[in-house]
């Protein structure tokens, strides 16, 4: 039990850290890859946004940031659903194979 406490807390951390970084870069990709001055985007379901206004002296405001964390952690959420089971499939496996070894060993 103690194990897979163990292993969701690994789970959870890393893709914390994946969702993390795809926000990153998402946000990177919005402010490199527009064609206009003036640009309003979002991105990861609306999570992250990007926008630039040009002022009336011809200056450029931008923000950008976090607009709603829910898909966020509903994206951490899933993938550390994904990635747990992924490491109790492949626990198991292992273990039937230990099992299939032992086995044939014997017979």
């Amino acid at each position: 039990m103690r194990r897979l406490l163990f292993a969701l807390l690994n789970c959870s951390l890393i893709t914390a850290l994946v969702t993390l970084g795809a926000a990153t870069l998402n946000l990177l990709y919005m402010m490199f890859s527009s064609d206009s001055e003036v640009v309003s985007k979002t991105a990861m379901f609306g999570a992250v946004s990007f926008e630039s206004v040009k002022n009336a002296d011809g200056s450029l405001s931008v923000e950008a940031g976090l607009d709603n964390w829910v898909p966020l952690i509903v994206f951490w959420a899933v993938l550390t659903l994904a990635l747990f089971a992924t490491y109790l499939t492949y626990s198991w496996l292992k273990g039937y194979k230990q099992r299939l070894l032992e086995t044939s060993k014997r017979g």
